[in-house]
């Protein structure tokens, strides 16, 4: 989702982790920047010595909201999803293809269009026997399903394949 954009490209969980401790000791040691960061995600959490003290979760949420997640168990589950395979081979399937293809769950429809338009080809690249089609409909993207359709018809017809409807059988 474009909402995610604050998220580097390839996202460490671990790193994320390290961030909310890091988050966390700041605020223990009584920075007053911690403590705003925390509050603009949980306005009744106290100075560390009062009432509400922050926790590791906490800080965990405000990193979550600050890239755009509602929790943190859902920007876990995004960087799980969209994580590279360790299989994955560039030189066989396409630098390009696994970013391609996060972008596609993602619904990043901008991101997929200027990768479209510097790379067609993408609307059919492949990864494991899945197509870019498959990556929309499993994050629910029934518009990008719409989007790398049109994409596909244009590469194929602007490369002059023939489709015939043999094509479709199966």
């Amino acid at each position: 989702m474009s909402e995610h954009s604050s998220l580097p490209v390839r996202p460490s969980l671990e790193q994320l982790k390290k961030q909310a401790k890091d988050l966390i000791r700041a605020y223990r040691a009584s920075d007053p920047t911690a403590l705003g960061k925390l509050r603009t995600y949980k306005p009744n959490i106290s100075e560390p010595d009062g009432h509400h003290p922050a926790t590791l979760a906490d800080a965990q949420f405000t990193l979550a909201r600050e890239h755009g997640f509602d929790s943190w168990p859902k920007l876990k589950r995004h960087i799980v999803l969209t994580q590279r395979p360790a299989d994955f081979h560039e030189p066989t399937w396409g630098a390009n293809t696994w970013d391609f293809f996060t972008a596609v769950y993602e619904g990043n429809k901008g991101r997929v269009r200027q990768m479209l338009r510097d790379e067609p080809w993408l609307a059919r690249a492949e990864y494991a026997y899945l197509q870019p089609l498959h990556y929309a409909v499993k994050g629910g993207r029934f518009d990008m399903v719409q989007l790398l359709i049109e994409a596909v018809v244009i590469d194929v017809l602007a490369n002059d394949a023939p489709v015939a409807p043999a094509d479709f059988d199966s």
